[in-house]
């Protein structure tokens, strides 16, 4: 595959200038705003989607009471989620480790949610989603309180915690509430709720970005002792740690339990209420749900394509991760970019998006909602044309720009379907191990490209490739709904 070499003098691209970013800022609120008018008059016309958008799209009163208790509680998980995000580098930078043991940190965390998080996160389908994902809310503290400390081997141990965390909030949290929406027969808000937790996750991501930069600010970091380490960087940890808390309260005191379909019948003892349930395992219970594992993984053809596509674009978009801003930076001739005003685009492109399914997903007079599998390939073949884009032009700014924006679209398009599929396709007695197993091959893909140290145009060479794969794979994606 070849690697495009870097335009002449005669073909400099325009810089990215501050100026130039606003624009688009303000177009991408303005393409928001008309997208979330259009699919709220095409849900509230006459023939529109009644049974989801009446009931999810007038107000945030309006809501149904279990889209409120996970929405309230989703956003401040994430909440904590993204207020570590900007400053993690930073903060390993600061205590004088160097870019390879930095990488080394991170693969330890994508290893750690591959491997750990698969086996605790598979436990919450028999011991209970509410109570794995205060757990998550318990790794996480304590993820963020060894940040503190300049030592190796402690941050280290945190990366581990973290990796597992993530696990748990990337696959518990949906299953709980695509659970409780079963249990309620309130399957029909799945769609709808699923997009605005898209669109809150960005809007959410914005105010961590304002909220941790401003903590950072307020007093340089300082040694309290010789081993713990205040303020500073590690502000945002802390702030981290206070969301934390707020969730783990949400989650107590808003929701109930509730288990893998698998659990009553495999000798798992429920007691549902307000403190959680008690839960006894034996091993024959344990070889029993394992077989029931395995014959749900066969019994559906969809699963599998499902499970591939997840991975495949999710790799390709934690690879955009990291490498979007040397990207930009050497579309710009190696100047300096606006990388707040740049995220702040990508997070409205993202809630654009979010807005674009809920239009696609609702039906009007004269045409049918597409489906979630429908949209799901053209989310893949959108990712997969910008990102050739950027592949095939690395050294024009504004072309590497608009595609990038145009790929957080297609995630924020994403989402939505991807939950919706998983709620259709992936049965409910498994649904936690399940959606843990499909993050394992993502996780080593990750992996190999942290290692593999891909310069700017091969990395998007790979993204392609995957993307490529993912859309292939999604034509075999046949949903039909599970019980």
């Amino acid at each position: 595959m070849p690697i495009p070499t870097q335009a002449t003098s005669d073909e400099q691209p325009t810089s990215l200038t501050s100026a130039g970013l606003r624009l688009v800022f303000i177009a991408l609120l303005a393409s928001t705003g008309l997208l979330y008018w259009l699919a709220r008059r095409r849900a509230l016309r006459p023939g529109g989607d009644d049974n989801s958008e009446r009931k999810s799209g007038r107000s945030w009163c309006s809501l149904h009471p279990l889209q409120r208790r996970y929405l309230i509680v989703y956003v401040l998980a994430m909440l904590s989620d993204w207020l570590q995000g900007p400053y993690v580098y930073a903060l390993y930078e600061s205590y004088g480790f160097d870019r390879h043991q930095n990488a080394g940190l991170f693969v330890c965390g994508f290893a750690s949610s591959m491997l750990l998080g698969t086996f605790i996160g598979s436990l919450a389908d028999r011991c209970g989603r509410k109570r794995f994902c205060l757990l998550y809310c318990g790794l996480y503290v304590l993820s963020c309180l060894t940040k503190h400390v300049p030592s190796y081997p402690v941050l280290m141990l945190g990366r581990l915690l973290g990796g597992m965390a993530t696990s748990l909030l990337f696959s518990v949290f949906d299953a709980w509430f695509i659970c409780e929406a079963s249990t309620t027969n309130q399957t029909d808000l799945i769609p709808s709720t699923f997009g605005m937790a898209v669109a809150l996750n960005s809007i959410t991501a914005i105010v961590a970005g304002v909220l941790a930069q401003a903590s950072v600010s307020i007093a340089p970091m300082q040694a309290w002792t010789p081993f713990f380490n205040v303020a500073g960087y590690c502000s945002p940890f802390d702030l981290s740690i206070i969301s934390l808390l707020f969730t783990a309260v949400g989650i107590q005191t808003t929701w109930r339990e509730n288990f893998g379909a698998a659990a009553a019948a495999s000798g798992t003892t429920k007691n549902e209420g307000g403190g959680g349930g008690g839960t006894q395992l034996s091993w024959r219970s344990l070889q029993q749900w394992s077989r029931g594992l395995l014959q749900s993984l066969r019994s559906d053809r969809s699963i599998i394509p499902l499970g591939s596509v997840q991975a495949l674009y999710e790799a390709s978009m934690y690879i955009f991760v990291f490498m979007w801003t040397p990207a930009l930076e050497q579309a710009n001739d190696g100047a300096a970019v606006s990388l707040g005003l740049v995220f702040a685009c990508f997070m409205t492109a993202c809630t654009a998006g979010s807005q674009l399914f809920r239009y696609l997903s609702t039906p009007s007079i004269t045409t049918r909602a597409l489906s979630s599998a429908a949209i799901l390939r053209v989310v893949c073949s959108a990712a997969l044309v910008s990102q050739g884009i950027v592949f095939m032009f690395p050294y024009s700014v504004w072309t590497v720009l608009l595609s990038f924006l145009a790929f957080e679209a297609s995630v924020g398009v994403y989402y939505p379907s991807m939950g919706t599929l998983k709620a259709e396709i992936v049965p409910e007695s498994h649904r936690a191990t399940i959606y843990n197993l499909f993050r394992v091959p993502l996780n080593l893909l990750v992996i190999g490209a942290l290692l593999a140290k891909l310069e700017v145009a091969e990395a998007f060479g790979v993204t392609s490739l995957l993307l490529a794969l993912a859309l292939a794979l999604s034509l075999r994606i046949t949903p039909t709904t599970n019980p």
